[in-house]
């Protein structure tokens, strides 16, 4: 199990970063973005030790356990141009993969807003906003397992899934490991959006998808494969399959691992 945070730490580095930013704190809700959206402050983070109801993309839920996670909302006012609103995924992505970086772990994102590490989903990202009477209110949440959760991950997410550190009993977690990695994911994000045009050229070196085999699992259709060859300034991912390029940007994709011989 993970050490409690130590919120007098997490409150004085959120103060550095901005001084007016909230902290939100509570040991178990439904939802951190859910939370996060209702704040009335115009800025701040929110954090839980699980989630009853946790969200993914596409209306799926998110696994969130007591003691192995970190489930964070980072919610802020700004008017983002209706161009740039969907960089706010790729943006938090590079900024959680930088903040592993620096903590020591090496992780990879598939299109859209998978965090991988092994070719493994360590935890997803999930962006939303709704109009206030201040303006926009945009919420970036951000699910990550860190350790493998006590009698492990159900049984539909055993093959496909992992925690930053693995198994709980083989485990050592550098000192505030959490609170470090939820300060700076919550610092490089607010930097980032206000560069979000900058976002896909900083995503594009963290993409394991970009030049391999995908299933493209599109809303309507079949399944079909493909090649995942670029993406585009808006987010969009280049596919090519049958002698055609296709521009996606909805549905999702499955990686296609190929044994080595």
């Amino acid at each position: 199990m993970l050490a409690p945070y130590d919120l007098t730490y997490l409150l004085n580095g959120l103060h550095r970063i901005d001084a007016g930013a909230e902290l939100i704190y509570l040991p178990e809700t439904a939802s951190t973005n859910n939370l996060a959206k209702a704040a009335p402050s115009p800025l701040g983070i929110v954090i839980a030790e699980q989630q009853s109801q946790g969200r993914g993309r596409l209306g799926r839920s998110f696994f969130s356990p007591p003691g192995s996670g970190m489930y964070l909302s980072i919610f802020f006012h700004r008017d983002i141009p209706p161009s740039e609103a969907p960089l706010l995924p790729f943006a938090t992505g590079v900024a959680v993969c930088e903040t592993l970086a620096g903590l020591g772990v090496t992780a990879g994102l598939k299109w859209i807003n998978d965090i991988m590490i092994h070719n493994k989903k360590a935890g997803g990202i999930l962006c939303e906003s709704r109009i206030t009477d201040n303006g926009s209110l945009w919420v970036a949440g951000i699910g990550l397992n860190i350790l493998e959760p006590p009698g492990g991950f159900p049984e539909d997410l055993k093959e496909v899934a992992v925690g930053v550190f693995g198994q709980n009993e083989k485990s050592i977690i550098p000192p505030h490991f959490r609170e470090n990695l939820v300060l700076g994911i919550t610092e490089r994000l607010l930097d980032g959006v206000y560069n979000l045009d900058k976002s896909i050229n900083k995503y594009k070196p963290y993409c394991i998808s970009l030049g391999r085999p995908v299933e493209v699992i599109p809303l309507r259709g079949q399944p079909y494969l493909a090649l995942a060859e670029d993406i585009l300034p808006d987010g969009s991912l280049l596919v090519h399959s049958d002698g055609e390029t296709i521009r996606l940007d909805t549905g999702e994709i499955r990686m296609i691992h190929i044994a080595e011989s």
